[in-house]
């Protein structure tokens, strides 16, 4: 009992250290320091008619777009995939039993 516990409390441990290291994976995401510079949405009005000036074009769009899922992205959809066949399974099971006695 006392066994199965600690190999509980190892499992948690291990998970969360990788969920942390997961999150401050940073290989591929670069981060833009925001400064002053930065162009902002501008309004130009003439006349009656206004004009707004997007400075986000279709390139920066596309570069700020993941293209590949990381190794926790990864590991999270298997741990999902394995996790909901369990629970299936398990379900069938409990399902089948209680068949049986209805």
């Amino acid at each position: 009992m006392v066994r199965g516990f600690i190999i509980l409390l190892f499992m948690v441990i291990f998970f969360l250290a990788g969920a942390v290291y997961g999150m401050k994976e940073t290989k591929g995401v670069e981060e833009k320091p925001i400064t002053e510079d930065t162009p902002v949405s501008v309004i130009v009005e003439e006349g009656e008619n206004a004009v707004q000036e997007d400075p986000l074009q279709e390139e920066d769009i596309e570069e700020l777009l993941p293209t590949e899922p990381t190794l926790a992205e990864k590991t999270a959809s298997a741990l999902e995939a394995g996790v909901q066949g369990f629970y299936e399974l398990v379900v069938n099971i409990l399902y089948g039993i209680a068949a049986l006695f209805f």
